[in-house]
């Protein structure tokens, strides 16, 4: 590769680089410091509720509360400890299945106009 075509890139990889690292940067920040607001909040502050903000630690909350928000968000958490596989290799074959049809239909619209491009 001549050097030309590697500085091209590299805004592009630096790019990449800075937003693959601020999600992360989010994650490792937030363990530290509790966030300054949620949507939810906010949402309750244009509704007019006002902006109600008391921050709690995980010893002060209820274990059950705990377990209550993890279900909501992955009902298998307490089953599978971090990676759903099931849930995996579901979402997987779906994909699999959704690229099939797009291909599918993607040839049946060529062979369409072809058939109606032909004279």
């Amino acid at each position: 590769m001549t050097r030309a075509k590697t500085r091209k890139r590299r805004p592009l990889l630096t790019l990449l680089l800075i937003l693959a690292l601020i999600p992360i940067g989010g994650v490792v920040l937030h363990r530290f410091v509790p966030p300054l607001f949620t949507i939810l909040m906010v949402q309750q502050a244009v509704a007019g509720q006002g902006m109600d903000y008391r921050w709690r630690s995980l010893d002060h909350i209820s274990p059950r509360l705990v377990e209550a928000v993890i279900a909501a968000e992955d009902a298998r958490f307490c089953q599978h400890h971090g990676f759903d596989v099931d849930a995996i290799q579901k979402a997987m074959a779906a994909r699999r299945a959704a690229s099939r049809a797009v291909r599918l239909s993607a040839l049946l619209l060529n062979q369409w106009r072809e058939a109606a491009s032909a004279p």
